[in-house]
C-alpha cells in the first residue's frame, strides 16, 4: 500500500505543495515550533506531525 492510498486528497494537495516549497531548512530550528508557524499553510500535515512525532535518539557504542 502506498502512502497516497491512505491519505485524503486535501492532504495530498498539501503534501505536493509542501514538497514543492523551495524554502531552505534551518538546521537550528525546533521542529514543532516550525510546524506551529506553518500550520496555517499546511494544516493537515501539521496535524499529522503532532499525532505522529518522530524523535531521533543517539547511542554511544557500548552505552545502550
Amino acid at each position: 500500500m502506498y502512502l497516497a492510498d491512505s491519505l485524503p486528497s486535501a492532504t495530498l494537495d498539501e503534501l505536493d505543495k509542501y514538497l514543492a516549497d523551495a524554502e531552505e531548512p534551518d538546521l537550528d530550528i525546533k521542529v514543532l515550533d516550525w510546524w506551529k508557524a506553518k500550520e496555517s499553510q499546511w494544516p493537515n500535515l501539521a496535524k499529522m506531525v503532532k499525532q505522529y512525532p518522530v524523535f531521533c535518539g543517539t547511542c554511544i557504542i557500548g552505552g545502550c
